[in-house]
Order: C-alpha cells, then sequence, then structure tokens
C-alpha cells in the first residue's frame, strides 16, 4: 500500500491541477512572475543608467519606477498575447 506525501501545497490548494512532468500549475505562474520582476528590474536599471547622468536622483528614482512599470505591463501584455494563442 502507497503512501500519499502531501506537501504544503497539496495541504493548502488540494484542486490545483497538476502540469507537464509533475509541475503544479501554480509554479509555473510563479516562475513567469519571477522572471517578469527580474527582467524588468534589470531592464530598468539600465535604461536609468543609460540616461543622461547629469540627472539628479530623485528624478533617476521616479524615473526607474516609470520605466520598471512599463517594462512589467508591457510583459504582461506579452505574455497574456502568446497564452491566448497558444490555448485556442
Amino acid at each position: 500500500m502507497a503512501i500519499a506525501h502531501e506537501t504544503c501545497i497539496d495541504i493548502l490548494f488540494p484542486n490545483q491541477a497538476l502540469v507537464n512532468d509533475g509541475v503544479k500549475a501554480g509554479m509555473t505562474v510563479t516562475i513567469i512572475g519571477i522572471a517578469i520582476l527580474v527582467i524588468s528590474t534589470v531592464g530598468a536599471i539600465l535604461w536609468v543608467k543609460r540616461s543622461e547622468s547629469s540627472m539628479q536622483r530623485q528624478a533617476k528614482i521616479l524615473l526607474f519606477a516609470l520605466y520598471f512599470w512599463v517594462l512589467v505591463f508591457a510583459q504582461l501584455i506579452l505574455v497574456a498575447l502568446s497564452y491566448s494563442v497558444l490555448t485556442n
């Protein structure tokens, strides 16, 4: 008789479906979210460093926030479009 091995995710979300190779569906979404955040952070930092160096620190911080959110929303749109194309 096999004993079921339950993890924290199984206990908290018992109805979560498995995707390919036993990977939970929520974990795929989490990995995509983390990738979007990392890419947006690195992109915003590079975008701010590429801009004029004579700008004040406050302006660079505000531009970082603006560039970060522009990159996040652009990536979310691309992910949503690719998801809709792949699922249809």
